[in-house]
């Protein structure tokens, strides 16, 4: 795990129990990371899922919940101070494109 306030945020995925893929532990070793800059006036945020390749078996469908999460509900989160960390409507229709 890094924290530098202001920089960057990064964990480690330690453990897994997908139920949809064949190997449930397929982000075990894989990092979560943010990197946050100033850009103008503003912010920028820039997200990573460092380990999550194309070989994985979710990569196409979660490289898009990613985009889900960090644009949508993380967004929502900072702007209005609820997000919706678990939108199954998002997830469903993830899941839905993998088959």
């Amino acid at each position: 795990m890094e924290f530098v306030p202001g920089e960057t945020v990064e964990w480690l995925r330690l453990d897994g129990h997908f139920n949809f893929t064949a190997d449930p532990q397929e982000w075990t070793g894989t990092r979560m990371r943010f990197d946050i800059s100033r850009e103008g006036e503003g912010t920028r945020l820039r997200f990573t899922h460092v380990g999550l390749t194309p070989h994985h078996e979710c990569y196409d469908v979660c490289a898009n919940a990613w985009g889900g999460y960090v644009a949508d509900s993380l967004k929502t989160l900072i702007t209005t101070g609820t997000g919706d960390r678990n939108n199954e409507v998002r997830n469903a229709e993830a899941l839905q494109q993998r088959r």
